[in-house]
């Protein structure tokens, strides 16, 4: 009988921190015989919360690696770090030059001087 695969993702700082938490839980084995699609995903690539829950999961799986298996072990039951952790990272690169800006998708630079000032709030309401 085949199990159910199991994905957990964590998004943003609080996400980071429920995924740090998720992985404290497998490490005293409350997930027996699991294989765990991990993923973090966040804006920020270089947020603390994200790379310090990402260093956990490494972590993890070097304690679960061992010499002759693969790497990061294999799903055991009733011990600790029973279940097997597979992390997949994702970020959003918001520094190449074909992000599509306001700027650049309103062709804000292509208007006369008249048309590029700023709309105040006052103009918008009334």
């Amino acid at each position: 009988m085949s199990q159910d695969k199991l994905f957990v993702i964590g998004i943003g700082g609080t996400g980071m921190r429920c995924l740090e938490a998720f992985t404290h839980l497998c490490a005293i084995g409350m997930f027996d015989n699991q294989e765990i699609e991990v993923l973090t995903l966040d804006t920020d690539q270089l947020n603390g919360n994200k790379t310090k829950t990402e260093n956990l999961i490494e972590l993890y799986s070097r304690i679960k690696t061992s010499d002759s298996g693969p790497k990061g072990g294999t799903p055991n039951a009733n011990t600790f770090f029973s279940a097997k952790l597979n992390l997949r990272r994702f970020w959003t690169d918001y520094s190449g030059s074909a992000r599509a800006n306001y700027r650049s998708i309103s062709k804000l630079a292509e208007g006369n001087p008249e048309k590029q000032k700023p709309i105040s709030w006052f103009q918008i309401c009334f």
